[in-house]
């Protein structure tokens, strides 16, 4: 509730309301500033730990990035499993970023992949400042160290600028695809006949179930009237 801007004064209020007045609420209007200082306190406590390993690191390591007043920038992480999943199932790889969905206004950015059972498998996971060029550079140069130098065949993105440059830069020979619910979505977003839109998403499943474009076109063009 506080993060939605409600003053404690109010969550107290609101407390008694549903309560059926003050005398049934539980607690004293103290008890909550109490717990707002703590939840700050915690909060701040997770950064300070989370920051003492990259900074200790920084001193031995080159690789570990932290700004020049010691402030948390980027941070990558990914275990054995995940370096074996990358060698053997790495040819294609999906690169995207969640934008500061979490407490701590950070950008999750996950690297995942599709096994031979068609499950979803993650390669590496990170947390960084900002969605900018030089970060996802820093970001994939960071991952083709961790896989010992090996680089994807391709890489599925939700089409931001920022990652499509750092591929080029840094995966060089890799196809950069887009992501199909992506695709969708903007489609839905800006063409207003739900029919087109149907249509658009069974194409991109003919096309991923080994249709040429060409006849999954056609097909299109067929349903829509615009083609005999």
């Amino acid at each position: 509730m506080r993060d939605a801007g409600i003053s404690t004064t109010q969550i107290y209020m609101h407390f008694a309301e549903q309560s059926g007045g003050f005398e049934n609420v539980r607690f004293r209007r103290k008890d909550i500033y109490n717990q707002i200082e703590k939840q700050r306190q915690l909060m701040e406590s997770n950064v300070t730990e989370t920051l003492k390993y990259p900074k200790k690191r920084k001193k031995l390591d080159p690789n570990y990035e932290v700004d020049n007043n010691g402030v948390f920038r980027h941070l990558i992480w990914m275990d054995g499993k995940s370096c074996v999943d990358f060698e053997v199932f790495g040819d294609v790889m999906a690169f995207d970023a969640t934008y500061k969905k979490n407490k701590y206004k950070f950008l999750l950015v996950v690297f995942s992949g599709v096994n031979h059972h068609l499950q979803t498998i993650v390669f590496g996971s990170a947390i960084v400042a900002d969605e900018g060029e030089e970060t996802y550079i820093w970001l994939l140069q960071r991952f083709m160290e961790a896989m010992n130098g090996k680089r994807p065949d391709a890489v599925i993105t939700d089409g931001a600028k920022a990652m499509k440059l750092a591929i080029e830069k840094v995966f060089s020979d890799a196809h950069h695809r887009l992501c199909r619910w992506h695709l969708l979505r903007n489609a839905t977003a800006n063409v207003s006949n739900p029919k087109f839109t149907q249509q658009f998403g069974n194409v991109c499943l003919a096309i991923m179930r080994l249709m040429s474009l060409r006849s999954g076109r056609r097909q299109w063009l067929i349903v829509l009237g615009l083609r005999t």
